[in-house]
């Protein structure tokens, strides 16, 4: 019996290697996920919701994910000592990161995933210096920026290790600028991007993320001759591929997108095009980083041809567009989302931030 049923799964596997459709891939995983639990098998059930989550992860949606990870926590709780730590918690850091993401998961339970992630990599003899990062992480989408830089620097203290990632430093560099643009601490932030970023590789994707973020700044505060000067740098530097392999696809490109609209450079209808393939059931931060963006690209209204995904419940067949129609569309959608996430994080920062880019304007 035991052979028949590991002979299916490998079957279904070989299967899902035939397929070019995650969302079709995903569903060979859950059909051989369900022979793998209808026969007790806790490895195979371990193995398939790892590699179902990565899947969904290509996606920049956590529908099945969540599931799938309850019943990882609970059978790692159940076998200790059973399975890899070093696995379990990666995908572990990987699930918060999607809750900070979603805003019907509250506060308290993120800090209390948070803690119950620390307890596991004491036991696990793990450096703490990941769980510091999914707290400064979460204060940055709670935006408490203040509270994100303390939490950095604790981390800091603690040792890099294998799931602090190889590429710590950048990331904290990355982390570090944005949390200190957010609190209007525009001297140090470019103190920081002239000590690391703009010295590396002419194509380094971070450097071009830095510059974006740099004329993001300016142009929120309506300092438009650097933002201008910043963009024109990040142009220069812009790697669709590049950019494409990391996960800043759905939020960095859509502030490209938002730049590029704003100061009449050309490109940005063709980054919507890309960016609203991924759809309408992506996590709801990376959703409402795109809406926002999406509906200020489009107030101006006019008409035109766009080539859209038939999921999207906007979708032409003739791919004629009203653009006041997308606009009224993804303005709904993004107020929608800010209000969720600012009752969430008790604050009103993501409408008021929204509402300032929808009046934002830029004449030559």
């Amino acid at each position: 019996m035991g052979i028949n049923h590991n002979l299916e799964i490998q079957k279904l596997l070989l299967q899902r290697k035939q397929v070019d459709d995650i969302r079709a891939g995903i569903k060979i995983l859950k059909q051989a996920i369900q022979i793998a639990d209808a026969h007790q098998d806790i490895d195979w059930g371990f193995d398939l919701r790892l590699r179902l989550m990565n899947e969904e992860a290509d996606l920049f949606e956590c529908q099945e994910s969540f599931p799938a990870f309850s019943w990882l926590l609970e059978v790692y709780d159940a076998n200790p000592g059973y399975f890899d730590d070093e696995d379990f918690l990666w995908f572990y850091n990987m699930m918060f990161t999607s809750c900070t993401a979603n805003a019907s998961i509250s506060k308290q339970q993120m800090l209390d995933i948070a803690e119950d992630y620390k307890n596991k990599l004491i036991k696990a003899s793990f450096s703490l210096r990941s769980y510091y990062h999914l707290l400064v992480l979460f204060y940055i989408r709670t935006k408490d920026f203040e509270k994100s830089l303390e939490f950095l620097e604790l981390g800091k203290g603690e040792v890099i290790d294998s799931l602090s990632g190889g590429s710590n430093i950048v990331w904290e560099k990355e982390i570090k600028i944005g949390n200190l643009l957010a609190l209007d601490r525009i001297d140090e932030a470019l103190s920081e991007i002239r000590e690391f970023f703009f010295v590396r590789d002419k194509h380094n994707i971070t450097a071009f993320c830095a510059y974006l973020e740099i004329a993001f700044y300016y142009s929120k505060i309506n300092d438009h001759e650097n933002a201008l000067e910043h963009l024109e740098k990040g142009i220069e530097l812009y790697d669709h591929d590049g950019l494409y392999k990391t996960n800043s696809i759905t939020t960095t490109k859509a502030m490209y997108m938002y730049l590029l609209y704003i100061y009449g450079k050309e490109g940005y209808l063709e980054l919507y095009e890309e960016l609203s393939s991924w759809g309408e059931e992506i996590e709801d931060f990376s959703l409402f980083y795109f809406s926002k963006f999406a509906a200020v690209i489009f107030r101006d209204g006019g008409k035109g041809k766009l080539s859209l995904s038939p999921r999207l419940s906007v979708y032409r067949e003739d791919d004629n567009y009203d653009f006041a129609v997308l606009h009224e569309f993804y303005k709904n959608k993004a107020f929608e989302l800010a209000d969720k996430f600012d009752i969430r994080n008790e604050n009103n920062w993501q409408r008021d931030e929204f509402e300032r880019l929808l009046v934002n304007k830029y004449v030559e």
